[in-house]
């Protein structure tokens, strides 16, 4: 695999998400002032081209983006997660290499995520692994960590594509990583649901460090964007207008879009309830009764409003000032490449 060298600056960083429908980025400039921008993708869901990389990288430089360098999260189609029973960190043991053994035997049958397929043994070398490991947990649960896997078949492509666009990536990152970032204020345990897209995924983390780490890939926003396309007979394209901005200038439209968001947030809420009482069980003494939004969803005031009426926590979006919940990952790791522990004032979203 292609190996990008870290190079952070004190002073100025970049953090780009690529999703599945939405571009984010966001930067820290010189003088600690924090900036972002959001692009819809042509084609949702596709793999991203060299094109449409240089088209980002063209947005970038005009809105005045600093430098060349990025953090990169991962466009999360092309991570896999496994739970794993790892001895805890501090017991010595060699917890990465057990963790990339673990992975290679289980993906021996059918390696699709890891190899070539075809039953053959994957190297424990063939990709990338990061460890959220449930430190300070209470009980058996300190040694139920998760693994999160992309392989180099697959990062190449993508490291290969940001180079030809003239986007350096001094570093992929899971986008549960870039969302630790974001909340990391040396607070209590913070628990974010990352309202995407394609999927969505429950992630707890302090001090910048993933805890705990839940994918749940049927509660992607395209599910709702699919149900109002089939209610009110829409073609894909408006059915993801209407979703969005369209529903806000037509009553008739906004039932349609309602009728299809309440028994996704009833479901949506459900799963977060499970993973809230899974984090009070194994951080009693650090839960903060509080759920933080991130993604397309902490942007959206109906769906907030139905995750508050089911849970009995506190619902909160994932933003600060003027920039949106989508770009919360983003400014994650623009913060850590500039070097920065938590945002230096509010974040101000750049219209592209």
């Amino acid at each position: 695999m292609k190996r990008v060298p870290l190079r952070i600056s004190p002073s100025v960083g970049v953090g780009l998400d690529l999703g599945s429908a939405c571009v984010h980025a966001g930067w820290v400039d010189g003088r600690g002032e924090e900036r972002c921008i959001s692009l819809a993708r042509r084609a949702p869901d596709e793999p991203y081209s060299v094109d449409e990389m240089a088209d980002i990288a063209g947005v970038l430089w005009r809105h005045g983006a600093p430098g060349s360098a990025a953090e990169v999260a991962i466009p999360k189609s092309l991570l896999s997660h496994a739970p794993m029973d790892l001895p805890p960190a501090e017991s010595g043991a060699p917890v990465d290499e057990i963790a990339r053994a673990q992975l290679a035997r289980a993906a021996r049958p059918a390696s699709a995520a890891l190899g070539d397929g075809g039953g053959e043994p994957v190297s424990t070398t063939s990709f990338e692994l990061a460890i959220w490991s449930p430190e300070g947990a209470v009980g058996h649960q300190r040694s139920r960590a998760v693994g999160v896997v992309c392989a180099h078949a697959d990062a190449e492509p993508l490291l290969d594509g940001l180079a030809a666009a003239g986007i350096e990536a001094t570093a992929l990152r899971p986008s549960a990583w870039a969302l630790a970032q974001a909340v990391a204020d040396g607070g209590p345990i913070r628990c974010v649901l990352d309202a995407g897209w394609s999927n969505a995924s429950f992630v707890a983390a302090a001090d910048g460090q993933v805890l705990f780490e839940r994918p749940l890939k049927s509660l992607g926003f395209r599910r709702v964007v699919a149900a109002v396309q089939e209610r009110a007979r829409l073609s894909a394209g408006l059915a993801r207008w209407v979703s969005t901005v369209g529903r806000r200038q037509d009553r008739s439209l906004a039932a349609a879009v309602s009728a299809s968001i309440q028994p996704f947030g009833i479901k949506a809420a459900d799963e977060a309830r499970a993973s809230l009482a899974f984090v009070r069980r194994c951080w009693p003494d650090r839960f903060e009764p509080k759920l933080w939004i991130a993604g397309g969803g902490g942007d959206d005031e109906e769906y907030l409003d139905w995750m508050s009426a089911q849970l009995d926590v506190e619902v909160v979006p994932l933003r600060e000032g003027k920039a949106a919940s989508s770009a919360a990952a983003a400014l994650g790791l623009a913060r850590h490449a500039a070097g920065l522990l938590k945002a230096a004032g509010a974040a101000t979203e750049v219209a592209a």
